[in-house]
């Protein structure tokens, strides 16, 4: 099989992204929108928007994507092509960068075409340099970027591994609080220092159940896993 370089793949979302536009139902805006996502495992999905009379329920064609590839256990995405009959390329609505932001990084690529050619190709950092995320920063490192790796290895969360992912932001908030509301006044017994301990290796082993859950750490997990006990400051 011949690899496609970028140009081809980006090509080839486009008319995918067109043809999703077709299907579209817009009756009140008549700005019909068609979205295509290139997954980690070479799927593609499409998605068009669907408007309401009420307008609020109205969801974009890229949460549309998002969406279906989920529902189809897919969670780790590479590109989007957002194809609109405007003008200009239009980019993702801000709601549509933030449902994004839950599975991509900052290097995803956004391709954005018209109907008549024209296209623009930006990262997901070019258009949403800073997004929502759960508070989850301990110092400088996003443990919660981390986390994601792990929990997202195989594209799917499974019920398991979402009770642990919970578990995981609830120790990841109170940690963070403890260790704010203890470094108000500077003053660190043993007690407290146990309490941060405690939280911190909950965290850490949540983390290593979740990658165990199929009875298999990947070399990748287990790079993660060192890098998350070296922000953590604990030992494995």
């Amino acid at each position: 099989m011949v690899a496609m370089n970028s140009n081809d793949v980006h090509d080839n979302l486009i008319q995918q992204a067109t043809t999703a536009r077709n299907l579209a139902y817009a009756p009140y805006s008549n700005f019909k929108v068609g979205a295509a996502l290139l997954t980690q495992s070479g799927k593609i999905i499409t998605g068009c928007n669907v408007e309401n009379i009420s307008y609020t329920p109205t969801v974009c064609a890229e949460r549309t994507a998002i969406f279906k590839a989920i529902s189809e256990g897919e969670m780790i995405f590479s590109k989007i092509a957002v194809v609109t009959g405007d003008s200009t390329p239009s980019p993702p609505c801000g709601v549509c960068r933030q449902v994004l932001g839950e599975f991509v990084d900052d290097e995803f690529e956004i391709i954005l075409a018209t109907t008549t050619g024209k296209k623009q190709v930006y990262t997901y950092a070019d258009l949403f340099p800073v997004r929502f995320v759960p508070n989850t920063t301990i110092g400088k490192n996003d443990v919660w970027y981390e986390l994601r790796k792990i929990i997202q290895r195989d594209g799917i969360i499974s019920d398991d591994e979402f009770e642990l992912v919970s578990q995981i932001l609830d120790d990841m908030d109170r940690l963070e609080e403890e260790i704010n509301t203890l470094s108000i006044d500077d003053t660190f017994d043993d007690a407290d220092r146990k309490i941060i301990l405690e939280l911190r290796r909950k965290v850490y082993d949540s983390a290593k159940l979740t990658a165990d859950l199929d009875d298999m750490i990947t070399d990748e997990e287990k790079e993660i896993l060192v890098r998350l006990a070296e922000v953590l400051n604990i030992n494995q």
